[in-house]
């Protein structure tokens, strides 16, 4: 995470490891993926097939409404203006996530994956 923070799962919630204690602990039954973006934003991924998204308390739930195929999250990562990257399985290839929205997206502008598993 970012400034050395550790998240992690224990006992069905998300830890937050800052500074050599525990600072967070957010009830979570089964996370299977954690990511903290540049604005504070917690992603967890669940093996009950949700992307959650915490911030400031509030949860919004991301699924198929939203374009999304469960279990089909690979990686994530943030650019410097705090858009962020899914890399999906499934044939969702690249997804973008900027302004409230997911989109299909490509590296580079060249031709779109069916799988990326790494961003």
């Amino acid at each position: 995470g970012r400034g050395g923070i550790i998240w992690y799962f224990e006992d069905g919630k998300v830890v937050k490891w800052d500074r050599g204690r525990i600072t967070r602990e957010l009830a979570m039954p089964r996370p299977r993926r954690v990511f903290e973006d540049p604005s504070g934003g917690l992603w967890i991924e669940t093996w009950d097939r949700q992307l959650l998204c915490e911030t400031g308390g509030r949860i919004v739930e991301y699924g198929p409404n939203d374009g999304l195929l469960p279990f089909a999250t690979m990686a994530v990562s943030a650019d410097r203006d705090g858009t962020l990257w899914f890399g999906m399985r499934g044939g969702q290839g690249l997804l973008r996530f900027r302004s409230g929205e997911f989109t299909q997206g490509t590296a580079g502008g060249g031709p779109r994956q069916e799988h990326v598993g790494a961003v």
